[in-house]
């Protein structure tokens, strides 16, 4: 393809860049976290300086600064954060551990999607489905994951510290959980019990880097989430898989 994913170009909504539709996706409900690569690190910064009203806030991970640049995505205000991994090859895993890590401390729930997982598609019901699943969840889990037709997708909803803490105190972990109703989704179907008194975000960050992702995943508990959106199941991972990508965005934007 060319280039890297994360900025990989799209034509929906005026973005110019998959990085862009992630941060219009996610951006309106809480701040976003970006784990990039040194090699992209300074394109990283442009968009999503951009993206935001002062630019992101530097997790310390490197001297670099914010580049000025064109505005592709206009009326955009995402707060953001961002994480240089400076081993990309222990593999994603290594990625989301550092990302945890810049997880503001008052989150409900971080939800974790790489970035070739382009929602093309209004994100809104998937997002409200999941957050709605872990507010009434009868059964404690760490993890909430969202199924199209018998397969698991992303992105992945963690349970934050926020709720964790409202336990430990005898409260409930639903109270003030983020997020609107689920409208037409269907019921979660339980797939194991979450176990253990820590934060499942906090959990996952203290595992080794080279864990894979759905194994920790099992060690937290996981609630798949039915949902009707068939995009949770996309990853540009060929040519042909892009330009799939981009015939559906076109479509949305008609």
């Amino acid at each position: 393809m060319g280039r890297p994913k994360a900025l990989l170009p799209a034509a929906h909504d005026g973005a110019s860049t998959t990085l862009e539709l992630l941060l219009r996706a996610y951006g309106a409900r809480s701040t976003v976290v970006v784990v990039t690569n040194a090699k992209i690190e300074s394109d990283v910064r442009r968009i999503m300086h951009a993206a935001g009203p002062d630019g992101p806030r530097s997790s310390g991970c490197s001297a670099a600064h914010p580049q000025p640049g064109p505005k592709p995505g206009a009326g955009l205000s995402v707060q953001s954060r961002i994480a240089v991994n400076p081993r990309p090859e222990d593999g994603m895993f290594s990625s989301i551990r550092l990302g945890l890590a810049l997880v503001p401390q008052d989150a409900a729930g971080v939800f974790v999607t790489p970035v070739d997982c382009v929602p093309t598609a209004d994100p809104a019901p998937v997002l409200d489905a999941m957050l709605h699943a872990m507010r009434t969840a009868p059964n404690p889990a760490g993890a909430f994951v969202p199924v199209f037709a018998g397969k698991r997708g992303h992105p992945v909803l963690l349970v934050g510290h926020a709720p964790m803490r409202r336990s430990c105190k005898g409260g409930s972990q639903r109270e003030g959980d983020p997020g609107g109703p689920a409208g037409s989704a269907a019921a979660p179907r339980v797939h194991r019990k979450q176990s253990g008194s820590r934060c499942p975000a906090s959990a996952l960050a203290a595992m080794p880097p080279g864990t894979v992702f759905c194994d920790a995943l099992e060690r937290v508990g996981v609630i798949e989430v039915p949902v009707a959106a068939e995009w949770i199941l996309l990853n540009i991972n060929t040519p042909a898989d892009y330009i799939r990508v981009l015939e559906r965005l076109s479509r949305r934007s008609q």
